[in-house]
């Protein structure tokens, strides 16, 4: 069983990854999704109040990375999925399990993203979501829809997860990610930090608080190996470490 909710929401962050997300069926690099707590703190300088949105939650791993901020800042997650492969009652009863306030926390839309406006999300989720992941199809055409989703209902402080990024598996992402930049998408969703599988991206007027918070994790937790290896790569060459993506500066930790 695990230990009682608020212990959990309260934990460590290392602890709710080892004793939440490591034990819900999915992937999720370790290291993003710790990174993705750190950013969500830092967030809540700027806004803490806002909900949050996850397209393609499948089991809820990284879900419940979402759910613990929501329940620490008494905010909510929407959730959008076809739950083709697992239906919407058994991904609540596994996250039911270490949430069980759950329905208080989890809002869902049962079907593809692709039907779905920006004035539907803000309506669903009850305003803009400070916190986008993405994860859905992973068709170019459906990415590029997504994308253009995220930009025009993420708020100002907010911060867009682009999962599979730079996977050779899933090439309609690269694809997508490439024409939104093309199409002048990062005048409106800047890429800063390219992280194990995920590439985060926020508003412009952000990116430097939020990339510098990102580089300050990674070299406080050299225990992760990518980490460590951001770090031995950084003191050699800087080159290494930082590339430009369509005229955006992105660090890079793989």
């Amino acid at each position: 069983m695990p230990p009682p909710a608020a212990d959990l929401h309260s934990a460590d962050p290392a602890e709710f990854l080892a004793k939440v997300t490591d034990r819900i069926d999915g992937w999720c690099v370790p290291i993003a999704a710790h990174l993705t707590i750190e950013l969500l703190r830092v967030q809540r300088r700027h806004d803490s109040a806002s909900g949050l949105l996850e397209i393609g939650i499948y089991k809820g791993k990284y879900l419940s990375v979402l759910l613990r901020e929501a329940a620490q800042t008494g905010s909510v997650v929407l959730g959008v999925d076809t739950f083709q492969f697992l239906d919407e009652a058994a991904v609540r009863g596994i996250l039911g399990e270490f949430f069980p306030q759950l329905d208080s926390l989890l809002r869902t839309s049962a079907g593809p993203s692709t039907g779905l406006s920006s004035w539907d999300i803000e309506k669903l989720l009850g305003g803009r979501p400070r916190f986008v992941s993405l994860d859905g199809s992973h068709l170019a055409l459906d990415v590029q829809y997504d994308l253009n989703l995220a930009a025009s209902v993420t708020s100002e402080a907010g911060i867009v997860s682009v999962d599979d990024f730079i996977n050779p598996m899933t090439l309609g992402v690269n694809q997508a990610m490439a024409r939104f930049m093309i199409a002048g998408g990062g005048d409106q969703l800047s890429p800063f930090f390219y992280c194990t599988n995920k590439l985060f991206c926020c508003r412009p007027s952000y990116r430097d608080a939020y990339m510098q918070a990102a580089e300050s994790f990674v070299r406080s937790h050299t225990t992760y190996r990518e980490a460590a290896a951001f770090v031995k790569a950084d003191a050699v060459w800087r080159g290494s470490v930082e590339v430009e993506y369509f005229g955006h500066k992105l660090l890079i930790v793989h």
